[in-house]
């Protein structure tokens, strides 16, 4: 009889942590813990134009040289892609945190 209080009390509590949008598994918080620290992407290779060098060091590190290696790099249609200067610059203008302004309020600081 406890046995199957104890089975329905485990299977609530897993559908009320599927249903929790912060809940976090051990196997969550594992990925979290090896992802802190992690560059996003190795930039200077791409800036050098030194992708081989980013390469050989994924293959050193297993691909813990950056998040992306790590999660893997885009594909498309089977091969793998670095990360190109178009997707350094979305993620520079991204990083800086300053807003520019856009549509209405860009006239208005035009007019000031």
């Amino acid at each position: 009889m406890f046995e199957a209080l104890e089975k329905a009390v485990q299977q609530r509590e897993k559908i009320l942590q599927t249903k929790d949008l912060y809940y976090q598994s051990e196997d969550h918080k594992h990925f979290y813990s090896i992802c802190k620290g992690i560059p996003f992407y190795r930039w200077e290779y791409l800036l050098n134009n030194h992708e081989v060098q980013h390469s050989d060091l994924a293959r050193e590190t297993h691909g813990m040289c950056c998040w992306n290696r790590l999660i893997g790099l885009p594909e498309k249609d089977r091969i793998k892609h670095n990360l190109y200067m178009y997707e350094y610059n979305l993620f520079k203008e991204l990083m800086e945190g300053k807003s520019k302004p856009t549509g209405p309020q860009k006239e208005e600081a035009e007019e000031k």
